[in-house]
């Protein structure tokens, strides 16, 4: 029978297993630091909306940067929590953001973009632009990120950062926190949304 006594010992449990998380077995973490995304290239399409050059063509600052620090926790396979950070940019990122969605609307190219925090459509002052993005990953993580960053096909839905983040010389931080031990996975959306709603990022929903 469920009653409160059970509320109270499974929400010990699981308090229990989340602090067994700063054991450093438990957690890999990655960060990548300055990532500028003026420094990269802007991919360009044929006729029928891909690549001109093929889905890798335009990788090569992509793969320099930020691939070659991604490769370990992507060969293991564990799941990921990834913080996309600001470091700055020359203008405002959510209007950037919402604009970039717009012209989307009538692009031959229209990419899918994720989607923007509730919560921040009013707007931001500056100092509440310093998380741009939190999501989890549960494949390779590379897998993941390149999405993010607009290398991949225009169907799957990301923040497509070379597109906009380019032209406002957006830098940005990476965080990657790589669940190793098999125990803390399946507190892995858990963490995500919980991190969510304590980050509030710009972009994302949950």
């Amino acid at each position: 029978m469920i009653h409160k006594d059970f509320f109270d010992y499974e929400l010990s449990e699981a308090l229990r297993d989340l602090a067994f998380f700063k054991a450093d077995e438990s957690i890999n973490y990655i960060k990548i630091h300055d990532i500028c995304l003026s420094e990269f290239t802007k991919p360009t399409f044929n006729k029928e909306g891909r690549f001109s050059e093929g889905p890798r063509g335009f990788r090569n600052e992509y793969e320099k940067y930020v691939q070659s620090h991604l490769m370990e926790p992507s060969k293991s396979r564990n799941p990921c929590i990834y913080i996309f950070e600001v470091v700055e940019s020359d203008t405002d990122i959510l209007r950037t953001y919402v604009d970039f969605i717009d012209s989307q609307k009538a692009s031959p190219n229209r990419r899918n973009c994720s989607s923007i925090n509730l919560n921040r459509k009013k707007g931001l002052n500056k100092h509440e632009q310093s998380i741009l993005y939190v999501g989890k990953s549960e494949k390779p993580i590379d897998g993941r990120i390149v999405v993010h960053f607009g290398y991949y096909e225009k169907g799957v839905a990301g923040l497509q950062l070379v597109y906009w983040g380019k032209d406002i010389n957006l830098k940005i931080n990476l965080h990657v926190f790589e669940f190793i031990d098999k125990k803390s996975q399946r507190y892995l959306e858990v963490i995500e949304k919980l991190f969510f709603v304590q980050l509030n990022p710009i972009i994302g929903k949950r």
